[in-house]
């Protein structure tokens, strides 16, 4: 009944003004009434928009909390509580108008001004909703897996959000096993509200239920199809490793034949060898190229390749991978990867804008065009996630 409530409210803070009460208005009971009484006009607005999503809905809730505000800060003794209780609704409505990097940035504030309230729990909750319409899915995941872990005794509507972005954000990262476990556990939690007769979710349940259902549905066929590819290519393997091993039975057998005749006829047998004459100029060319790719930052470039080398000194290919080899221990994607995961590191460290990028936006900037494959290069020779490095340098 949010249109009477709101009515009422109205009405009765314009009755406040009335001049009778104007002696008592300056009490600290009168300043805690009128407080509450725009916060609870903040939060009738922000049920009026869960209801029939409309801007006006939310600039109202905003006016009102900015007006609780105003009166709290003059109580006295001041509420410690007031700025970071102010701060949870104001990010509320930032994240309701979709400015989710915004209402990141009043969350990192929290710490700054929590006066030892317990906010983690909002913290992890509103991140983790935050980084999943972000597409930041590892800080997304991250988030959701803190306040699981740290607040297992969430209320239902928490519950069901958090377990919703898990089955969503593994079931984009194709990993199935994970994305079945969080869907059923949501479905679970739906189940358990309706039962109980929750009245108060009731609205969110009908709008997301049958959504949950759907994508319960959608990782169950992907699973299904999952399992189908991996039987066939599994049949074509084996088939293949059969033909492999017959033929390459068959060519040592005639080697085998070969070596007979030629032993029979008292011929030597000669041992193929590849070798490369490059004059010294050119190896020095190659290697100039190498450190001038290092210098130049060339490495960044997503077609940066023997070939890429190759083609701007004109020469073969062969050639180049000859000299990398001869003066390196690993192979030359190992390399690449270690110039790419260096240079993100020296970057993070000193380059407090750039921390400020997705996981994706980082990515693409030293040359990779999937986030996936690039946190798993990180994390292989950082130790670490890039979410989790981000996280130690903000410490």
């Amino acid at each position: 009944m949010q249109n009477k409530a709101k009515s009422i409210l109205l009405q009765s803070l314009s009755e406040a003004k009335n001049p009778i009460l104007k002696n008592v208005q300056k009490e600290e009971f009168f300043l805690h009434w009128k407080a509450n009484s725009y916060n609870c006009l903040g939060n009738t607005y922000v049920s009026l928009n869960n209801q029939h999503p409309n801007k006006t809905f939310l600039d109202s809730a905003n006016y009102y909390y900015d007006k609780a505000y105003e009166v709290a800060k003059m109580f006295n003794p001041p509420h410690k509580d007031s700025e970071i209780i102010y701060s949870f609704r104001k990010t509320e409505v930032l994240m309701k108008q979709n400015k989710y990097q915004k209402a990141i940035d009043l969350i990192n504030n929290y710490k700054n001004i929590n006066n030892g309230y317990n906010y983690l729990h909002r913290e992890y909750f509103q991140k983790a909703i935050c980084f999943h319409n972000l597409n930041s899915s590892d800080s997304a995941v991250y988030y959701s897996n803190k306040l699981l872990k740290n607040h297992k005794k969430c209320e239902t509507s928490k519950l069901i959000t958090i377990y919703d972005i898990l089955s969503k954000e593994y079931n984009n990262l194709n990993k199935l096993d994970s994305a079945f476990k969080y869907s059923t556990l949501t479905l679970e939690q739906y189940n358990l509200a309706r039962n109980n007769k929750d009245k108060t979710f009731n609205l969110f349940y009908n709008n997301n239920f049958n959504k949950a259902q759907l994508l319960n549905q959608e990782i169950k066929e992907k699973e299904a199809s999952k399992q189908k590819k991996l039987t066939i290519s599994f049949v074509v393997l084996l088939i293949t490793f059969f033909i492999i091993t017959y033929y390459l039975l068959k060519k040592e057998k005639e080697k085998k034949k070969e070596l007979i005749l030629m032993i029979n006829n008292d011929k030597p047998v000669e041992t193929e060898k590849k070798e490369y004459n490059i004059d010294e100029e050119l190896e020095n060319k190659i290697l100039n190229e190498f450190k001038n790719a290092t210098k130049n930052l060339d490495f960044l470039r997503p077609d940066f390749s023997i070939n890429y080398i190759a083609d701007k000194l004109e020469t073969n290919n062969t050639y180049v991978s000859f000299v990398f080899n001869k003066y390196h221990d690993e192979s030359f994607k190992q390399y690449c990867i270690k110039l790419k995961i260096n240079y993100v590191v020296e970057k993070l460290r000193n380059d407090k804008t750039f921390r400020k990028y997705s996981v994706q936006a980082i990515a693409d900037e030293i040359g990779y065009t999937n986030a996936s494959a690039f946190t798993r290069a990180f994390k292989k020779h950082i130790g670490v996630t890039p979410s989790a490095f981000l996280k130690t340098l903000d410490d």
